[in-house]
């Protein structure tokens, strides 16, 4: 049977599976009846990613109006703005270059829906913050704390940094801040009054080394969850955190952070409703009792992989569910079951994601494996 004789709602289906530009652009030149109908599709499109970067298979691509591309040349060669007139986020992972070609800010310059660019180029192209007026989102690898003035001025509601300085001054506008390696100094900007969700990352060389990721946390009164990742031997006072009644959500990834350390957070963010350690060696049985005492609030305790845990402290938590009527969920070892219990929550990484929710998108990841951007369900 000839695909001519097929009802445009078939044909309109079948379309609906292609998630490849280059197939896209091959359907496009096949007659006036592919053009009109493939045309049709294309204004829901809202995200541009590389391939096999992220979302495997049509039916994940169609379901998040995602469409893939190979080579960084194909967003000029194929014409990509008058394909997509209505891109929200393009992936720029790949392009091997410091800076854009003058075609590429070209074709960005086109885009007046763009408002979230995955720039994984380098150093930063200010030409792109200045041709796109509706960037909210931005990914790159490296910030200066010149770099991060500027940005201060665009209003962006997202960052994701692979590298930058904790002098540095940021977007009073944030709702979600990343840095995947936060070097030395202290955070002396304005306060974060809307940043929601700090993920923090940072690698202490020598040993005894002050931790000043406080300075920045201490800084953003409305924080809701935090996920704080250290590598080294640091230390850190009780006196340097600022008690936060908002935070809800805290994730600490650090192989060997002492429990009195940990202890000083803890104190310090009293309504914690989900706690996850994972992989510390330092955890005993003794610091679960102590946990369940700080934390009145607690509902999820995720101290996966920590060695020196035993059974005793599941017995433990069983126990105080029973006498004071709680419900809170534990797991230690390698646990998967906490999958099964809470479905609601995604152990699959996602460049990018639907929906501003960390225990969702986030709980259950590792730091390298938080998406680059929540888009907001309304866009």
């Amino acid at each position: 049977m000839s695909l001519d004789l097929l009802p445009d709602s078939c044909l309109i289906n079948i379309f609906s599976c292609v998630n490849s530009i280059h197939d896209i652009s091959r359907c496009l030149r096949v007659c006036s009846r592919w053009n009109r109908l493939m045309r049709k599709l294309m204004p829901k499109v809202k995200y541009l990613i590389r391939e096999n970067c992220d979302f495997q298979g049509s039916r994940v691509a169609r379901f998040m109006d995602i469409v893939f591309y190979c080579r960084p040349r194909d967003l000029v060669k194929l014409r990509i703005m008058d394909i997509l007139p209505n891109l929200k986020i393009i992936d720029m992972t790949g392009v091997r270059r410091n800076r854009l070609s003058k075609h590429e800010i070209e074709t960005l310059k086109k885009t007046q829906s763009l408002k979230g660019l995955i720039y994984r180029i380098g150093l930063f192209d200010f030409n792109v913050a200045k041709f796109c007026p509706n960037l909210r989102y931005l990914s790159t690898e490296y910030l200066s704390p010149a770099d991060t003035f500027a940005l201060s001025k665009i209003g962006l509601t997202q960052l994701f940094v692979g590298d930058c300085f904790m002098s540095s001054l940021f977007s009073p506008t944030l709702v979600r801040l990343h840095i995947s390696d936060c070097n030395f100094g202290t955070y002396n900007g304005p306060d974060l009054k809307n940043l929601k969700i700090l993920e923090i990352s940072a690698f202490i060389w020598s040993k005894d080394t002050p931790y000043n990721g406080f300075s920045l946390i201490n800084r953003c009164p409305a924080l809701e969850s935090v996920f704080m990742k250290i590598t080294g031997n640091f230390t850190f006072s009780q006196g340097d955190i600022v008690t936060n009644f908002n935070i809800r959500d805290f994730i600490l990834e650090s192989f060997d952070c002492e429990w009195d350390l940990i202890k000083k957070i803890l104190v310090r963010y009293p309504n914690i409703k989900h706690l996850a350690i994972r992989e510390n060696v330092k955890i005993d049985d003794s610091c679960v009792f102590e946990i369940i005492d700080l934390l009145p609030n607690l509902v999820l305790l995720d101290l996966r992989e920590s060695p020196q845990l035993t059974k005793q402290s599941a017995a433990y938590i069983r126990r105080y569910n029973r006498i004071h009527n709680t419900c809170i969920k534990f797991y230690y070892k390698n646990d998967v079951q906490i999958i099964c219990d809470w479905k609601t929550l995604s152990y699959r990484p996602r460049r990018i994601v639907q929906g501003i929710d960390f225990m969702k998108h986030c709980f259950l990841q590792t730091f390298e494996q938080l998406p680059h951007f929540m888009n907001s369900k309304d866009d």
